[in-house]
């Protein structure tokens, strides 16, 4: 099982200072023009049940966004957007967590990111719902401890469910039990030992966890 993240897939203000390679499949563009990056998470950063999140070691500046997940229920590649919905499983929450200060020193050394943004436990995941039919036009709500600190609808995104399963599908295989981030338009929210985590996705308790 893997995690895919697709962390800039929402319009940003910053989009004119940002060069990306433009990126093609057969011969046509994939969308968005300029591409999109994908993050991978190990199945070692799955963190399920409400567990807590532990700080880990090598990092004293975590920071989070909550995002809409999507669970794939049957392997595929380069799978055609007519048919995506029907690769996908499920939806549900989940809170891509990221070491801010590792981040930072591997960007400024043009470094891999994986340290930074793979590690145990950085990708809490709530449980999921089968109904999948409102899986974009969502709203996910952060808080932590009882303060709203995140809201969006995932109508605002850029690609929506069916073209995200197509997009990364082009790049890695999608297995049964893989699960896509689908990315967020909130400002990222640092974390502190004690807070405790809850995320809603259409008003539907989703996630209740404590960082330790």
């Amino acid at each position: 099982m893997k995690i895919l993240c697709l962390p800039y897939n929402y319009q940003r203000q910053e989009t004119a200072q940002i060069t990306l390679p433009d990126v093609q499949y057969a011969g046509k563009p994939l969308y968005p023009p300029q591409g999109q990056p994908i993050i991978v998470k190990p199945d070692t950063a799955y963190l399920n049940n409400n567990k807590p999140f532990f700080i880990p070691h090598h990092t004293t500046l975590v920071a989070a966004k909550a995002q809409m997940a999507l669970r794939i229920g049957k392997m595929g590649r380069n799978i055609d957007e007519r048919f995506a919905l029907r690769y996908i499983n499920g939806i549900g929450t989940a809170v891509d967590i990221v070491a801010q200060n590792l981040l930072l020193q591997c960007e400024q050394q043009r470094a891999p990111w994986s340290m930074a943004t793979g590690f145990d436990g950085s990708a809490p995941v709530s449980g999921f719902i089968e109904d999948i039919t409102e899986a974009d036009n969502s709203e996910v709500v952060m808080r932590i401890n009882d303060a709203e600190k995140q809201r969006f609808t995932t109508s605002s995104l850029l690609l929506g469910a069916a073209q995200v399963v197509t997009y990364t599908s082009r790049f890695f295989t999608l297995h049964t039990g893989d699960i896509i981030l689908t990315g967020s338009p909130c400002e990222q929210i640092y974390l502190n030992i004690n807070d405790v985590i809850d995320v809603t996705l259409n008003d539907t308790p989703m996630m209740h966890f404590r960082i330790k």
